[in-house]
């Protein structure tokens, strides 16, 4: 039977030789929902002057349920945030991108790759690089972190990244154990866990042109998004002192302070 298996697989495969995107809910072996669907209220924003603008009024829009997802013997990267699975399909949500960028690519850039294999369980929450941001860091790779931690499934791993030294602090402070982060000699490895622990992301946004600069909006944010620090606020140290610092940009080449 096993041959079998393995013979509709690789039959699959020849046949179907680019991406062709999967959805997460079709193709995981278990699923958890962690927060329902909301509705998220924009306030009217306006400058210094009492002036709206196009790009800042208020709004109303609904933010997706956030789900907690298991995959068995499916493939990831330490570095990179898509998923593929056990069929070596990628999972078409799992981007931060407006569309998946492997879908329509070849499958053997993939496939041909020196396989790591994990026989625990990972909970994986590389960003491509996004994380490597303070602001993505605390936003999205922590939101999905504390999806995970709500769900109650026990870990082996994290794949998570701690290049720079405030990604390390915030990993004492949640109680990540460096033994607990996944390495492996070349990035470039294709990791295939036995059991691969994904929650959705929260990424959103909308180009926005101001003042002649391209930026990116956030459309949405879920309110569940600070429990994650008050629910770790007692470890800081309380201090009555209060210090304010003033960050100059005066060398930047956008986000000028102008008043």
């Amino acid at each position: 039977m096993r041959f079998v298996k393995r013979l509709i697989n690789k039959l699959y495969f020849y046949k179907n030789p680019n991406f062709i995107g999967v959805n997460s809910g079709n193709v995981c072996q278990a699923q958890k929902v962690i927060f329902n669907n909301e509705l998220f209220r924009m306030p009217l924003m306006k400058d210094v002057f009492g002036n709206e603008h196009e790009y800042f009024n208020s709004y109303e829009t609904e933010i997706p349920s956030f789900k907690v997802s298991i995959f068995y013997n499916a493939y990831c990267f330490v570095d990179k945030e898509e998923i593929f699975t056990k069929n070596k399909e990628v999972i078409a949500d799992y981007t931060t991108q407006k569309k998946n960028p492997w879908i329509g690519l070849p499958k053997s850039n993939i496939f041909k790759r020196k396989i790591f294999k994990v026989e625990g369980t990972i909970a994986h929450l590389s960003l491509s690089g996004l994380e490597n941001n303070y602001f993505h860091f605390l936003t999205e790779c922590l939101s999905r972190f504390y999806l995970i931690q709500k769900s109650g499934y026990k870990l082996d791993f994290y794949i998570i990244s701690h290049k720079h030294i405030f990604q390390n602090e915030m990993l004492d402070f949640l109680g990540i154990r460096r033994d607990q982060v996944l390495k492996v000699k070349n990035s470039n490895y294709l990791i295939r866990a036995k059991k691969l622990i994904i929650a959705d992301f929260i990424n959103n946004y909308e180009p926005v042109y101001f003042r002649g600069f391209l930026s990116y909006q956030k459309q949405w944010l879920p309110s569940w998004i600070g429990e994650l620090y008050k629910n770790k606020s007692f470890i800081i140290e309380s201090n009555n002192s209060i210090n304010r610092i003033y960050i100059s940009r005066s060398k930047a080449p956008y986000r000028i302070i102008e008043n």
